[in-house]
Order: structure tokens, then C-alpha cells, then sequence
């Protein structure tokens, strides 16, 4: 089951709201090297005890290094540009956790 993606780990309360049934809820963007686990924190604080918490280890891109399926999708950005921006964004995320 996945979870629904959400901006920035103030919107912690509306994933609760979300996701309450699943067993494992797993987390990953471009490296998973600051957003998802910042997510998975701020979301592991308020689940269940029973509910797995987990982050892919190396992000989407750890999963096409290891030629795991990936589709396609058209870009609108060049590779670089989307690369930029999820760094961009992890500083960002990295900044709210002080």
C-alpha cells in the first residue's frame, strides 16, 4: 500500500488522517537522504505502535542504479533540472529540523 505525498511534514496530520490501516508505510523521493526520512519522522511520532515505518534506502534513484523497474514517465525538465531541484528542496526539508 503507499502513502499519499504531501509538501513538507506540517501536513503530518492530514497523512494520519490518511493512512490509518496499512501495516507498512514507506517513504522515498529522489535519494531518500533528507526528505523521506524527515517525513518518516515526523510521521512515526503519531502512528500506531504496530504500523512499520520505513524509508528505501537510497531513493528512486538507488533503485534504478540497481536496474529494478522503472517507467518512464515524459519530462518537462531536463535530468539535471529535476536533480537541482530535489537538492533544492532536501536543503529546504533539511532546514525545518534544524
Amino acid at each position: 500500500s503507499s502513502c499519499p505525498s504531501h509538501g513538507s511534514p506540517q501536513g503530518d496530520a492530514e497523512i494520519r488522517g490518511e493512512v490509518s490501516a496499512p501495516a507498512d508505510c514507506g517513504f522515498f523521493c529522489q535519494y531518500s537522504a533528507h526528505r523521506a526520512p524527515t517525513v518518516a519522522n515526523f510521521f512515526r511520532k503519531s502512528c500506531p505502535s504496530k504500523q512499520r515505518v520505513i524509508v528505501l534506502e537510497g531513493g528512486f534513484r538507488g533503485w534504478e542504479a540497481n536496474d529494478l523497474p522503472v517507467q518512464q514517465m515524459e519530462m518537462t525538465l531536463s535530468q539535471k533540472a529535476c536533480d537541482d531541484l530535489a537538492m533544492k528542496i532536501g536543503r529546504d526539508v533539511s532546514q525545518l529540523t534544524g
